[in-house]
């Protein structure tokens, strides 16, 4: 079931409010940090300066936060994923 736009925008002022209550993760298990961390081991691995390898690159990480979006919100659920 679609997710109505009050149901997310309250989703989104629940996780701005905890944000600003509690502020950001501690580097070490901040999620950004660690999708950084990840993207710039796939980019070792296969960048070149050429299209093909960008392209991949760009897939991979595209592909990661889609994917983890999607996870999240069938294991928590879309206002909890939202939230967070």
């Amino acid at each position: 079931m679609k997710m109505n736009w009050l149901g997310r925008s309250a989703s989104v002022a629940v996780g701005f409010g905890v944000d600003r209550i509690f502020g950001e993760p501690p580097v070490r298990v901040h999620p950004v940090v660690g999708f950084g961390w990840l993207m710039k081991r796939v980019e070792k691995a296969i960048y070149r300066e050429r299209v093909l390898p960008g392209v991949a690159l760009c897939a991979v990480g595209v592909g990661l936060g889609v994917g983890t979006g999607h996870l999240l919100n069938r294991v928590l659920g879309r206002h909890l994923a939202t939230a967070l």
